[in-house]
């Protein structure tokens, strides 16, 4: 279980993450803020608009550190 602290922390990495692509830059991970977000696992970021799904996609599988996932799952929820 993640704190609310951490969970406001992932909201913002993946609003800086969408943020950056829409301007044409690309957001270069830096070490985690959190030590618990180094652990590889998988995620799923989930956009929703006055209501309504936008867009949604994640990982089951671990492959990265928890901070480059939310990095990639909220990219490709908002762009693919």
């Amino acid at each position: 279980m993640l704190s609310n602290e951490i969970r406001k922390y992932l909201l913002r990495l993946a609003r800086t993450a969408i943020e950056a692509k829409l301007i044409g830059e690309n957001l270069i991970p830096q070490k985690a803020e959190f030590p618990i977000l180094d652990k590889k696992q998988g995620a799923f970021v989930t956009l929703n608009k006055d209501g309504n799904l936008r867009g949604c996609i994640g990982y089951i599988l671990a492959s990265k550190p928890l901070y480059n996932t939310i990095i990639d799952v909220a990219k490709a929820a908002a762009f693919d």
